[in-house]
């Protein structure tokens, strides 16, 4: 077997050139002077149905319907701009998705402007659809090939009109399908969780009071966040602002997954010895029960002091606790060779339901005062469905938790309701939307979705579960320790644990960054397969290996290795990455690579939920050919990437964003591009005398970063997986050329960890 290495080598790094070229439209598309004075007319129509209340002063919020799902840069940019200085995107306060009569998604984005702003849209809209119908060259009507003409050569234009404003109007008038006002629905349900849009002029708290609601009525769960206590305020909000809500869910009370009904097996308690150093995992869930035989190796924090904990509200978290700290005793067939672990384990709920508000308040308040712990388990959750165009509360806090604080939360998937059918279609509940977080959905013993499991995606997008581990079926159920001794359970919560140990072994023990120990167990489930959008939906990037063996290391004709680095510009990048050649001068690898990152995300943005894009390119390096070079003498070489990823080349392309995102999984924060395994698979040709591959990270931003949020530095792992295709072990070929390039290589074993893990844990007395 070979040994997993860790690469080091500071990565290059530049800023964008910030040129975006002229405003065009798709090849062969056209826009008509009738279809800026419908949107002209649409604008007029939301200025007199807006309410003269005043309750956000002079502004209104306005929703822009495109025709697809739209890339930022085809956003509008001149329509419902306020100032030249003032970016559109600004003044976006929410996106959605809704299905167009094509059946596709659609972006829905809400601005905020003022209505003199909308006035001068109206405004300017007329002009330029006067000028479509004057001007000879159009006669109401300009398709792409005479914009691409018109912004080629010098206009004069007529007094007050600009030849830049024409093509960006034209631009955007083609994105932008319809206006309207907002129209978000309010949920019926007293408990919902209500949020407004993010205006900057009105808090939550601030609307409340204006509509004379009493503080009892409601409760605030941030600026702009509330749940309605009462149909009170439900019915004034539906009456008074309908149009300021940007969100309104019934999240559902929290509770121990639903789970099957437990089936008693043995009281006889496995021997175990006493705790010495092991690493301790933080446990959010149920009580604990302290009599059980492991009781020494679990710090109780019992948050629920004040209520009389029953032994079925110990039950859960007590199974859960169990395979963390003795999964392998309790399950020989499931040994991972990670050992045992401490637990700090943290009551906040209990077997029945439980306000979503306090599960909140507690985990935020549990991590933040505990930040010595990196891994936690949660394996709580709700029987209802995530929404569609947001993610629920409780994932955002991960979220903002996870991104804060440098600390991973491994979530159940959570299965379907108690008397649901099996392998009924329903999706996952909260908090298995956070997508920073690791999300485990449950696999039966042959590898097979249970038949419990429910699906992603989150937000129509994200691929969510991440992965899926063995929770037990009805033939092989998992034995887990309870209140009434060994008992055969299953469901998405007892997968869960069983990845935290694995990721805990490689964050605790390996020394791993949280990235790194994701990108490895997501790039180990992967493997080489193609995975179907069923199997996506529940089994996420596929089941990890059982043994931990199987993870750092890999077979003889594959070398898998490990790149970290943080970015902070446009573009982070090492292209001096030796691949070996053949006799006959290729590469004879099949390749994969999988990247991950935790970026900051704003649940205000809706769909457009996580703030920062890192478009990953791995491949060869290719140098500017002799006739580019002649052209231009600056030329750069290029990566060539696995999945032919061309974002951001030289080469203009017509990739729209509703095709981007699945192909590339342009703004997801888990990234895997590979080769797929089959019978016939053509050695690579090397483009340099030295076979250097590359590595490519372009940032994006979703919007502009302001001054409080300082300089990007957001850390990423990469993990590259080579396969030898002729069957030959070429690491140590590999290891040298890249010692002779710069790098260091350190090969990874377990043993020299371990070792490392153990001399770092000893106590040391000063006398």
């Amino acid at each position: 077997m070979n040994a997993l290495l860790e690469l080091q080598k500071p990565f290059d790094a530049r800023p964008g050139s910030g040129s975006g070229g002229p405003a065009r439209i798709p090849t062969g598309k056209q826009v008509t002077a009738a279809k800026l004075l419908s949107l002209a007319d649409e604008l007029h129509q939301t200025l007199d149905a807006w309410p003269k209340d005043l309750i956000i002063g002079d502004y209104i919020l306005i929703e822009a319907h495109y025709r697809d799902v739209v890339a930022k840069s085809n956003r509008v940019m001149r329509l419902l701009r306020q100032t030249p200085d003032t970016p559109v995107n600004s003044s976006v306060v929410g996106a959605r998705l809704e299905k167009g009569d094509d059946g596709l998604p659609h972006h829905v984005i809400t601005y905020c402007v003022p209505s003199g702003t909308i006035e001068d849209t109206i405004d300017l809209l007329h002009r330029y659809a006067k000028y479509f119908l004057e001007d000879a060259r159009f006669a109401g009507t300009i398709d792409s090939a005479a914009l691409d003409l018109f912004n080629k050569s010098k206009q004069n234009m007529p007094d007050g009109l600009y030849k830049t404003e024409f093509a960006q109007t034209v631009k955007d008038s083609y994105y932008v399908r319809a206006f309207s006002l907002p129209q978000t629905p309010v949920d019926d349900s007293t408990g919902s969780f209500i949020t407004l849009f993010d205006t900057g002029i009105l808090t939550a708290e601030q609307l409340l009071t204006k509509l004379e609601l009493s503080p009892t009525d409601y409760q605030l769960i941030d600026k702009l966040t509330f749940i309605a206590n009462t149909e009170t305020v439900i019915n004034r909000i539906r009456r008074a602002a309908p149009y300021l809500i940007a969100m309104s869910t019934t999240v559902g009370d929290f509770a121990q997954e639903p789970r099957f009904q437990p089936h008693p097996s043995s009281r006889q308690a496995p021997l175990i010895p006493a705790p010495s150093n092991e690493p301790t995992i933080g446990v959010i869930d149920t009580g604990f029960d302290e009599t059980s035989y492991f009781a020494e190796w679990v710090t109780y924090d019992n948050r629920l002091k004040e209520l009389d904990m029953t032994e079925e509200d110990m039950q859960h978290g007590t199974e859960i606790t169990s395979i963390i700290v003795d999964g392998p005793a309790l399950n020989p067939w499931l040994d991972d060779g990670c050992g045992r672990f401490r637990v700090q384990h943290f009551a906040i709920a209990r077997a029945t339901a439980n306000s979503a508000l306090t599960i909140m308040e507690q985990i935020d308040e549990i991590v933040r005062d505990n930040l010595n712990i990196k891994v936690w388990n949660l394996s709580l959750g709700t029987d209802t469905q995530i929404p569609e165009n947001f993610v629920s509360p409780i994932a955002a806090l991960l979220d903002t938790l996870q991104f804060k604080y440098d600390v991973i939360f491994i979530v159940s998937g959570t299965n379907l309701p108690k008397d649901t059918p099996p392998r009924t279609h329903m999706r996952i509940g909260s908090p298995a939307d956070s997508i920073n977080s690791l999300v485990v959905n449950a696999c039966d013993s042959t590898g097979s979705a249970a038949d419990y499991s429910r699906r992603g995606p989150v937000l129509e997008f994200f691929h969510k579960p991440d992965i899926a581990y063995y929770g037990g079926d009805k033939d092989i159920p998992m034995r887990a320790w309870s209140t009434q001794g060994i008992v055969k359970d299953t469901g998405t919560s007892l997968a869960a644990p069983w990845i935290t140990r694995k990721i805990a072994y490689l964050i605790y023990v390996m020394g791993f960054s949280r990235q790194t120990a994701k990108a490895l167990l997501i790039d180990a489930a992967a493997t080489w397969s193609m995975h179907d959008e069923d199997s996506w939906r529940t089994l996420g990037f596929g089941v990890p290996p059982i043994r931990i063996e199987d993870i750092l290391e890999t077979p003889n004709n594959e070398i898998r290795f490990i790149v970290s680095g943080i970015s902070e510009l446009y573009e982070t990048y090492q292209i001096q990455l030796p691949v070996p050649i053949d006799n006959k001068g290729r590469h004879p690898f099949m390749a994969r690579a999988t990247l991950c990152y935790c970026p900051q995300c704003d649940r205000h943005q809706g769909v457009d939920y996580t703030k920062t894009e890192l478009d990953l390119h791995f491949g060869r390096v290719k140098p500017p050919s002799a006739k580019k070079l002649k052209k231009n003498p600056d030329a750069k070489s290029t990566i060539e990437s696995v999945n032919g990823n061309a974002q951001a080349g030289s080469q203009q392309i017509n990739l729209p964003e509703g095709a981007a995102r699945p192909r590339y999984r342009k703004w997801d924060n888990v990234k895997h591009i590979s080769d797929i395994e089959k019978n016939r698979f053509a050695a690579r040709k090397t483009y340099t005398p030295q076979g250097f591959w590359g590595i490519s990270l372009l940032a994006k931003e979703r919007w502009e970063r302001k001054a409080e949020d300082g300089p990007r530095s957001l850390p990423f792992s990469v993990v590259v997986t080579l396969r030898e295709m002729e069957g030959r072990n070429r690491i140590e070929d590999f290891k040298r050329e890249c010692m002779a390039w710069g790098w260091r290589v350190d090969a990874i074993t377990i043993e020299n960890r371990v070792d490392i893990y153990n001399e770092g844990e000893q106590e040391i007395d000063f006398e």
